[in-house]
């Protein structure tokens, strides 16, 4: 099974929901993995995203994603890619374990889902002065 979603910095993209955010789609079937973007604060838009943009001001950010599955127990791999540059200033967390992962230091982090949710942060730290 494989899952995707994207975040970061985009020219234009505003506070809240916009042009650039996509709406995650509901998984149809079982067996399912799903990564998304829950956003509970945007009102009317609330929901599950499949992107998550941010205006592009190279600031300290930080996004929150799910990965979701029907059963707990299923082997994950979360994989990234992205400029180098901000990826030696990112951080990965896993919020049920605490363990930060560096992404400029691994290109992946592999678990056991324990709960059919698991929550992460990816942190941005912005640009190096």
């Amino acid at each position: 099974m494989k899952a995707q979603a994207v975040l970061g910095q985009f020219p234009g993209a505003a506070p809240g929901r916009d042009a650039a955010d996509l709406v995650a789609m509901a998984p149809f079937s079982g067996p399912y993995l799903t990564l998304v973007f829950p956003q509970t604060k945007w009102g009317t838009n609330n929901g599950d995203y499949a992107t998550d943009f941010r205006a592009f001001n190279r600031r300290p950010g930080q996004w929150t994603f799910e990965v979701r599955a029907d059963t707990a127990g299923q082997q994950v791999v979360l994989r990234w890619e992205g400029d180098p540059t901000i990826l030696k200033r990112s951080v990965l967390i896993d919020k049920i374990s605490g363990k930060r992962i560096s992404p400029a230091s691994a290109t992946s982090y592999s678990l056991t889902l324990n709960t059919p949710t698991r929550q992460f942060t990816w942190k941005y730290l912005g640009r190096k002065r």
